[in-house]
Parts: structure tokens; sequence; C-alpha cells
């Protein structure tokens, strides 16, 4: 049985016209809302795609909540959004014995999962950064020694051990938008 845990996908970038319709079934699917507590969003067209954008960090992206996510994902809208190289950022709460996290996916590269505490904060693996502070310990220790050359070195290996374990720089999720649909013009009192 799936463990039902609270998560909420936000979705970004540019979607061909002629895929508006297959996102629509891919979110009714899904049985979400825009809004946690709200009803299911059963989008039909564009235009109800494009009306249910928020704002979010300087974009206009869809937010999409379901307070029951199986294994706090959207695994067959998140697999149509990857497919189609449609750039999200899902985040699942901790629940049930299963940490948070926070899966961001930014075309062509692959996404990325992190770890996140309680609070929606990324967590790290505090025996590895332990790790790491017992080198610059000893790079600092060499420093004093006057051994420049192999504090240097030991500091550059710190360094790239930390590197390894932080998730790379992220960019922004970028707006929703929808390539080469013209939204029907209204009818003026006509």
């Amino acid at each position: 049985m799936a463990e039902r845990l609270v998560a909420q996908i936000w979705i970004g970038g540019r979607l061909s016209a002629n895929r508006a319709d297959e996102l629509c079934g891919a979110i009714s699917a899904e049985y979400v809302s825009l809004e946690f507590g709200d009803g299911q969003f059963c989008p039909n067209n564009p235009q109800d795609l494009l009306q249910a954008r928020v704002e979010h960090h300087d974009s206009r992206v869809l937010r999409l909540c379901d307070d029951q996510a199986s294994w706090g994902e959207f695994a067959d809208l998140e697999s149509f959004l990857q497919e189609h190289a449609i750039p999200y950022t899902r985040q699942s709460e901790a629940g049930g014995g299963y940490n948070g996290e926070i899966v961001e996916h930014r075309p062509p590269d692959d996404p990325i999962c992190i770890p996140i505490d309680a609070n929606g904060s990324p967590t790290v693996d505090v025996d590895a950064m332990r790790r790491v502070a017992k080198a610059i310990d000893i790079a600092l220790r060499r420093l004093d020694a006057g051994e420049v050359c192999k504090a240097v070195l030991r500091l550059k290996r710190a360094r790239q051990s930390l590197c390894r374990r932080l998730p790379p720089d992220i960019p922004p999720l970028p707006s929703f938008e929808i390539e080469g649909y013209q939204p029907p013009e209204e009818n003026h009192g006509q």
C-alpha cells in the first residue's frame, strides 16, 4: 500500500500548444488541486492552464497540490514533464518514516533530489561535513607550521569534497507559457 504524503509541484517552462491537451489529461489524472483542501483541478484547454498560474519567485507558474500524494510524488505527471522537457519543482513533506524532499528538474539535466527537513530546508550529511571540517583543521595546522603547499592541497581537497556533496546551482523556474497559443478574443458587447 502506498504511503500518502503532502506534496506540491510548480510547473514552468514552455509547452507547445499541441501538447496542452496531453498536459491537461496528465494533470486531471493526478487528482490534484490548486490549493490544499480544494476540489480537483481538471483543466480542459490551454486557457484553463494559463488562468491557473500563480506568482512564484518572479515567475508565473502552475502550482498543483495534493495532501494525499502517493509516496509524495506525481509519478505520471512528472514522467510526462520529463519526457517533454518541461521544468518543474516538486516538494514532498516528510511523513510515515519517509524523509521530505525537493526534486528540481531543469532540462536537459536529470532531476535532482534534495532531502529536506520538516520546515522545507535542505539537510546535509553531518558525517560528511565533519570530515570536511577535519580536513580544514589539518590545513590550518599546516599553515601554522609554515607548510603552505601542504595546507593549500588539503584545502583544495576539502573544497572538492564539499562541492561533491552540495547540489548544483539550480536556475529559477521559468514562467509557464504555451507556445503558439492565442487566447480567444473577448466579445466586447457585440
